[in-house]
């Protein structure tokens, strides 16, 4: 399988070596690489909240702003992987 190279698993924002605080948010995106057609599902339905935490980047963005953290997100909707489950685990 050949790899798609323009999207990103993750992504860093406001990295702080020094921060003892780490903020992640496996729900961010809704992204869903074109060669899975979406799973089958309508955009409008990959758009809700089944398909990602709506509202969770931009919050996290914040926090880490004020807390002046590291924060690291997916860039996969949760429809294709559940960043927050071993990939062993069902339903990941």
């Amino acid at each position: 399988m050949k790899f798609d190279h323009s999207y990103k698993p993750y992504s860093i924002y406001n990295h702080n070596e020094h921060s003892k605080i780490i903020i992640l948010c496996d729900h961010a995106s809704k992204t869903i690489p074109k060669k899975y057609k979406n799973l089958g599902l309508s955009t409008k339905n990959v758009n809700k909240h089944i398909g990602w935490d709506i509202g969770a980047l931009k919050l996290a963005k914040k926090i880490s702003q004020k807390t002046k953290s590291t924060f690291i997100y997916s860039g996969y909707s949760r429809l294709l992987i559940d960043c927050n489950r071993a990939l062993q685990t069902k339903g990941a």
